[in-house]
């Protein structure tokens, strides 16, 4: 698994054309967002803490923490995009 070092590392070593192009952002912000109950809030979490799983499994990592709600991600795969993840 690629660690947070190591993706902070591959996003310090990209031109400006491959930051763009590699990085991709995370909003985590919204994730309960109109949730009406406790219960539908734990469940919008716990999906999206699942799919956060199934991202770092896949290669992604977090550049830096997230700030404000939002983070920047890449994946170890030069290839890979999150549109394409999991």
């Amino acid at each position: 698994m690629l660690t947070p070092r190591e993706a902070a590392d591959i996003a310090g070593d990209l031109s400006e054309e491959d930051f763009e192009a590699r990085l991709e952002s995370l909003c985590v912000k919204w994730v309960a967002d109109e949730a009406e109950t406790l219960t539908e809030a734990s469940l919008r979490l716990r999906d999206f803490a699942e799919w956060l799983l199934e991202l770092e499994l896949d290669g992604w990592q977090l550049v830096d923490p997230v700030d404000g709600g939002h983070g920047l991600m890449v994946n170890e795969d030069p290839e890979k995009r999150l549109s394409r993840a999991g």
